[in-house]
């Protein structure tokens, strides 16, 4: 009898039955929706349900159910082409008091939703997307930056004691008026040391004043433009982060726009809200010589002011002068205030901005100071059938209060409603724009390309697996077939753990599944070898499996740290695709040791004495499989065969290092970056057919993609080699898409382009490559140190 404690039985027979529960939901397709949520004042009701089912029936599109969730709607089809017509009828019906975006709604039973089982959320490339293309704008940026400049410029004068007419914004820089050379040569000495930035000349003024113009520097303004980018993009990583998102591409676009590709994205709306609104605090202090009502009514106000209103309407009249600003905030969050209860949001400045308010609330005690809350939101509106993208400001005055004490560092913002406290947390936490960003385009990649892409992980992943089942089966008999039993277990459970995670599946991470598929066998290869080696020594088959598993499991608890060091240093170095293939490799890694070991040897006893008549028992372990009967005496002699497999080796590294350093890699469009382009066919066009027609034109490694529609194609291409001419990166994309242009029209002369073609930065790219050469060497330094506090140290250098 097996003397293997029960509770491990039902640690085994739990855990199976967790995996298929949880490994279910990846059964259950996704269904190709439309969802639909309201924007400002309009209301997804029943009306609006009845609305829509007569738009589709209008428009004779088969819909198979409408269904209203929380604040959204939720439009069901048959299939994904059904789908796409559905979604331009309806943009084109509801107009822009709604937000219609493509989606898959879930068709998991309700039953395994309710215990939190979930299928895997699929990647960008296996299900499409919500694409962006956001443009800064770059006057925002000088113009905040010359106000920055001219606060600084009355700062230092004031201190300087020099006396001026006037400081005001000057073209690209800021001029200073005064009445004598005398004062005006101090102001130059001054401002000259505090601003290396400025280019400072001086002129005569028609009024017989003598003005000193101090204009941002041409350099500085492009280190300006490039840091802002750089900033934009960490920001929206961290607002995708904040919006659950994995692996996303946020990635810089010619010089002043970025592309952002969300991948199983279930709330379009809420990602386009998130990452389009521009949303800061401002803080003014207020004018009191100046009636705020009488400034509304006649719309005079001092040139230093500005007239804002609150949200109940009312005029408050705040000097321009910004306090402290959105990008002197370190941390923001949400809670109710302890004395009254309201929400609030409670701020936390940084050591500038601390230093500048507890400088102002120390002189200004008793006064007002404004709030200003300002955001900026997409607007689309259809026109002649077509989207028109524009944005819309919106500045609040959130409170105008008394400042009842001085306070620097940490204090609160009141008079939010409990949503807009977290929202505002929730962006200010997440990061300040450096500058405002408008959406320029926003669509939907649909799933074209990620079907075609799910239906080749699906065959390499049942291939990979019925190739390693048979021939475990075929070498190891019987035990081949309980390493099967385990290597099926270790699948179930590897796909419900990513499931319950909720990590996101793409291609890299199918590579993981399957590799991990041939990984898992070997620790059922040690298992079997050991049992046959005490099979040999004239131990009987029971004491050879107790023997065999308990042997091998040194060995194969050694080679799965090893993996599990390579695949952590993946995942804490790595970034995009590499990261989430460490991610799928760490699980499968973990679940093939657990199956591996876990399927114990008294469990594999029962399984022969189940199998098998008592008879053959002793027997069936010794007979010879085909290998045995043409080996029979099988005994390689590896270390007399040293030297030849030394000059061997030295020659492949060789010949490596040459082929590396002088042939060089040859990187994808992920790394270097390329050109984008966007064309449009009169008729719908399959993706394969825009592929082929390149491939024959000479473009073999162009990535193409349907841009969620059946008319709109994104074509990527890797950056033509450098020539000898001085091109331009948009004459270059502009010569490769006149190429690209002939060769689809030569097929389909109504195809043309959508926009202008744009050259992708590598900038990405090179942080690809580095986190990956980071990646791999904190892996090699990491089994070295393993192998060396394991073994011996020659073992680690080796």
């Amino acid at each position: 009898m097996s003397d293997f404690p029960r509770w491990k039985y039902w640690l085994v027979g739990i855990v199976m039955v967790l995996g298929i529960v949880y490994a279910a939901p990846n059964a259950f397709r996704p269904q190709p929706a439309v969802q639909i949520v309201a924007n400002r004042e309009a209301k997804v009701d029943q009306a609006l349900q009845k609305q829509v089912a007569g738009d589709l029936d209008k428009a004779s599109i088969p819909f198979q159910d409408i269904s209203i969730e929380k604040d959204r709607m939720l439009v069901r089809f048959a299939n994904t082409e059904v789908q796409l017509r559905g979604s331009d009828a309806l943009r084109v019906a509801l107009g822009d008091d709604y937000t219609v975006a493509l989606n898959l709604a879930t068709t998991v039973p309700q039953w395994l939703q309710a215990i939190g089982a979930h299928a895997m959320p699929l990647g960008l490339d296996l299900q499409g997307g919500v694409h962006f293309l956001m443009a800064v704008d770059q006057d925002a940026v000088l113009q905040k930056q010359q106000q920055r400049y001219l606060d600084d410029i009355r700062s230092t004068l004031r201190q300087k004691q020099v006396p001026y007419d006037v400081v005001s914004l000057s073209g690209d820089g800021v001029q200073a008026v005064f009445k004598t050379s005398a004062d005006r040569d101090k102001a130059l000495d001054a401002v000259s040391g505090d601003n290396t930035d400025l280019n400072i000349t001086t002129s005569r003024t028609p009024g017989g004043g003598y003005a000193l113009h101090a204009a941002i520097k041409p350099d500085v303004l492009d280190k300006l433009a490039q840091s802002t980018i750089t900033q934009n993009v960490t920001t929206l990583r961290n607002r995708v982060n904040a919006l659950g998102v994995s692996e996303p591409l946020i990635q810089q676009q010619g010089q002043t726009r970025i592309v952002v590709e969300l991948p199983g994205v279930q709330d379009t709306a809420e990602a386009k809200r998130v990452l389009g609104a521009v949303a800061s605090l401002e803080y003014h202090a207020n004018d009191e010589s100046v009636n705020p009502q009488e400034a509304a009514r006649t719309g005079n106000v001092p040139p230093d002011d500005r007239l804002y209103f609150t949200k109940d309407g009312q005029p408050v009249v705040l000097k321009k002068r910004v306090i402290v600003s959105g990008d002197e905030l370190v941390d923001a969050s949400s809670g109710y205030d302890q004395q009254t209860g309201l929400p609030n949001v409670n701020v936390t400045l940084n050591s500038t901005g601390a230093r500048k308010m507890l400088d102002f609330t120390t002189q200004n005690v008793g006064k007002r100071m404004g709030v200003v809350y300002i955001e900026r939101t997409p607007v689309v509106k259809i026109v002649d059938g077509k989207e028109v993208h524009s944005s819309k400001t919106t500045e609040t005055v959130l409170n105008n209060a008394v400042i009842q004490g001085v306070f620097g560092k940490k204090f609160q913002t009141t008079g939010l409603t409990q949503q807009e406290a977290q929202t505002l947390s929730l962006m200010l936490r997440s990061g300040s724009l450096a500058a405002p960003m408008d959406i320029v385009q926003q669509s939907v990649i649909g799933p074209s390309l990620g079907q075609d892409n799910i239906k080749k992980g699906e065959r390499a992943v049942i291939l990979g697996l019925a190739l390693v089942l048979v021939a475990a089966a075929i070498y190891y008999r019987l035990f081949g077939l309980v390493a099967d039993i385990a290597l099926v277990f270790n699948l179930l459970i590897l796909v419900a753990i990513m499931s319950a995670v909720g990590v996101t599946l793409t291609m890299p991470g199918i590579a993981g599944i399957v590799l991990t598929l041939g990984m898992s066998i070997d620790a059922n290869v040690l298992i079997c070898e050991r049992i046959r080696e005490e099979l040999r020594n004239g131990s009987t088959p029971l004491a050879s499996i107790r023997a065999g598993y308990e042997k091998a499991w040194h060995v194969i608890l050694d080679a799965n740290v090893t993996h599990l060091l390579a695949a952590l240093g993946l995942i804490t170095v790595g970034s995009g695709a590499i990261k989430g293939f460490g991610v799928t490799l760490f699980i499968g890694i973990s679940t093939s040791l657990f199956t591996s070991v876990t399927m114990p040897p008294q469990e594999t006893q029962d399984v022969v004495g189940l199998t098998l008549p008592l008879r053959q028992r002793t027997s069936i372990e010794t007979r010879r499989t085909s290998m045995e009967i043409f080996h029979h005496d099988l005994n390689i002699d590896f270390l007399g065969m040293r030297k030849v497999s030394i000059v061997i080796s030295a020659i492949l590294l060789i010949v490596s290092v040459w082929a590396i350093t002088v042939k060089g890699l040859n990187y994808g469009l992920d790394f270097t970056g390329g050109i984008l382009i966007e064309v449009n066919y009169e008729q719908p066009v399959d993706v394969g057919d825009v592929r082929g027609a390149l491939e024959k034109a000479g473009f073999e490694h162009a990535v193409v993609q349907s841009m969620g529609g059946t008319r709109d194609i994104s074509i990527r291409l890797q950056p033509p080699k450098a020539t000898d001419n001085k091109e331009s990166p948009d004459q270059v994309a502009g010569e490769v898409s006149k190429r690209v242009l002939a060769a689809l029209q030569a097929g389909n002369p109504g195809v043309k382009l959508a926009q202008p073609p744009d050259f992708v930065g590598p900038e990405v790219g090179q942080e690809l490559k580095t986190s990956g050469i980071y990646a791999a060497i904190v892996v090699i330094i990491g089994i070295m140190f393993y192998l060396w506090m394991r073994f011996e140290k020659r073992f680690a250098f080796a």
